[in-house]
């Protein structure tokens, strides 16, 4: 499933995704497809603009799954790619499904016994803040779980 998610057309990747998302309903299987390179399939297809939707949304359930998911996330530049979608979507599912992920991905942040690189990968989300005012907007959309994901991330990066 990995494989076509990778490497499928269309209709082929957005099947195996909903397949893969079907499989994760059982805890152990969360692994197991992130074991077997999902988080790296699912960002090359989310860069290339393909079913980015359905992809998010698996990103998004997975991302509850440890710590190593959301650092594997984070250390393929995913973060990146979420502040540009949370710029430029108009999708509420979209920006919700990001701001899960950023969200995650932050709690990962917190959770780094390394302060210097704590205070670093908080800096990239203030950043982002500053420039675009990306949180804000979203916590101002009162779009219900973006909305208090988004206050959430602002307390944290403006503490």
């Amino acid at each position: 499933m990995i494989d076509l998610i990778d490497e499928g057309d269309l209709l082929a990747t957005k099947e195996a995704t909903s397949t893969v998302f079907n499989l994760c309903i059982v805890l152990e299987n969360k692994g197991k497809v992130v074991s077997e390179g999902l988080i790296r399939a699912a960002i090359k297809k989310i860069k290339a603009g393909s079913n980015v939707s359905m992809l998010l949304s698996l990103l998004a359930f997975v991302s509850t799954q440890n710590h190593q998911t959301t650092e594997e996330m984070d250390n393929l530049g995913l973060i990146y790619d979420l502040f540009s979608i949370l710029r430029n979507s108009n999708s509420l599912v979209n920006d919700e499904n990001a701001v899960v992920i950023v969200y995650n991905i932050c709690k990962s942040y917190k959770a780094l016994q390394n302060v210097v690189l704590r205070e670093e990968k908080r800096d990239v989300v203030l950043e982002e803040e500053n420039k675009h005012g990306t949180f804000t907007r979203l916590e101002n959309q009162e779009a219900g779980r973006a909305t208090s994901l988004a206050k959430r991330i602002l307390e944290w990066i403006l503490r």
